[in-house]
């Protein structure tokens, strides 16, 4: 609980100031339109697809999904295609996207969404997000 208590004055403090942005505009895109996900094809994609429908309903947007394998799921987030990709494992090798805190699950079981590097004021929501998710199971 503490930990989302920081998390969220963190937020209020920086959207004060302008801060987090993101590069390319991700949240404010989101909020209010489409949230499109991509969710690795696992045994935690049914988890995934409940987390990701809650912050799409918290960002007011629809939930547009694709599934499949994470080399092309990835590829489609750095090219703009989608916000945001689930069910990635905790010591995934793809650094070159901005990934959430490990979450769900023992501590070898963990799993981390991406969003596309640079990508700060949606990361910051996605963290918020999956600390709240985690804290009320």
């Amino acid at each position: 609980m503490r930990s989302l208590l920081i998390l969220l004055t963190l937020t209020i403090f920086l959207s004060g100031c302008g801060l987090p942005r993101d590069q390319r505009g991700s949240l404010d895109r989101i909020e209010g339109e489409t949230l499109r996900a991509g969710i690795i094809s696992s045994s935690m994609e049914d988890g995934d697809r409940r987390l990701l429908g809650l912050l799409a309903d918290q960002l007011n947007a629809d939930l547009e999904i694709q599934t499949g394998e994470s080399h092309a799921l990835l590829d489609r987030l750095e090219n703009g295609e989608l916000d945001i990709v689930a069910s990635l494992p905790k010591d995934t090798p793809f650094q070159s996207t901005g990934q959430s805190r490990p979450f769900g699950g023992p501590r070898d079981a963990q799993r981390v969404w991406a969003v596309r590097a640079g990508e700060n004021a949606l990361l910051l929501v996605v963290n918020a997000h999956l600390a709240e998710a985690e804290e009320g199971t």
